[in-house]
C-alpha cells in the first residue's frame, strides 16, 4: 500500500471514530449507557459502528453491545423499534470483524513502528504484546481462535499476527469461527432475558469458559473430520495394484 493510501485510510477510521463518538454523546450517563442508547436510536448502523470502535480500542466491553442488540430485538418491549433479532447478529459479527482486521492491518502496514506512540501503547503494551508472542508460536493458528475469548489479549494478538504478515485470509477464517460461537449466543441471550437484562449480563459473564470449551470441541470436531476427509480422498486415488501378465 502506497504512503498516500495509507495516510487517506487514517483520516478515515479518524473520521468514522469522531462521527460514532459525536453521535452517542447525544445520550448522557456512562459510556456504557451512551452505546446503549445509541443502539436502540439508530440500531444496525450503531451496532456495526460500536463494534467496529471496540475492535480498535474502544474502552466497552464487547458483550455490552451484543446483549443489547438481542434487548431491542424484542417486539414485546420495543414492538414496531425493535430490530430483527437475525440481522442484529449479523450486524454484530460485521462490526467485530471489521474493527479485528483494522488491527490486524494497523500491524501489517506499520508494525512495531505504532508501538512508539503513547495512545497505542495503552491499548497494546509491550507485556500484552509478549504474551501474545508466546501464545502464538505456543499455538500458532489457533491463538487467533482463542483470542475472540480474551478481551485483555485479543487486540495484542490480532496486532501481533498483522505484523508477522499472517496469512489475511486465515486470520478472517479463524475470527469468523470465534465470532460465529460467541456473538449469536450473547444475542440472543439478550433476547431471551429481555425484562431481565441485568441477569442477562451476569449470565454471559460467566459462560466465557463454557464458550471456549464449546470452541475447543467444535474446532476438535472439525479438524476431526478434515483428517477423515484426506484420509479417504487419498485411499480413492491410488492406483490398482495389477497382477503381471503371465508369459505364454
Amino acid at each position: 500500500m502506497s504512503k498516500t493510501k495509507k495516510i487517506c485510510l487514517i483520516f478515515a477510521i479518524a473520521a468514522f471514530c469522531a462521527v460514532a463518538i459525536a453521535a452517542m454523546n447525544h445520550s448522557g450517563g456512562t459510556m456504557a449507557q451512551k452505546a446503549s442508547g445509541f443502539i436502540q436510536e439508530y440500531k444496525y448502523i450503531a451496532i456495526f459502528m460500536i463494534l467496529f470502535l471496540c475492535g480498535i480500542g474502544l474502552p466497552i466491553p464487547e458483550e455490552i453491545t451484543l446483549i443489547t442488540s438481542g434487548y431491542i430485538s424484542d417486539p414485546q418491549l420495543f414492538g414496531i423499534h425493535s430490530a430483527n433479532v437475525w440481522l442484529a447478529t449479523a450486524a454484530c459479527i460485521v462490526g467485530i470483524l471489521a474493527g479485528d482486521t483494522m488491527t490486524y492491518l494497523a500491524g501489517r502496514l506499520w508494525g512495531m513502528q505504532l508501538l512508539k506512540s503513547k495512545l497505542v501503547r495503552l491499548l497494546i503494551s509491550e507485556n500484552k504484546l509478549h504474551k501474545a508472542d508466546v501464545n502464538f508460536h505456543k499455538y500458532g493458528w489457533r491463538m487467533v481462535f482463542y483470542a475472540r475469548f480474551f478481551a485483555g489479549l485479543r487486540m495484542a494478538v490480532y496486532f501481533f499476527t498483522g505484523s508477522m504478515k499472517k496469512s489475511v485470509w486465515k486470520f478472517l477464517f479463524l475470527d469468523f469461527l470465534g465470532a460465529l460461537l460467541s456473538v449469536p449466543l450473547s444475542v440472543f441471550i439478550g433476547f431471551a432475558f429481555s425484562t431481565h437484562i441485568d441477569g442477562a449480563f451476569a449470565y454471559i459473564a460467566k459462560a466465557k469458559h463454557d464458550l471456549l470449551l464449546a470452541g475447543f470441541t467444535a474446532l476438535l470436531v472439525i479438524v476431526l473430520l478434515w483428517i477423515s476427509f484426506r484420509k479417504r480422498e487419498k485411499a480413492g486415488q491410488k492406483p490398482e495394484c495389477r497382477k503381471p501378465a503371465e508369459k505364454p
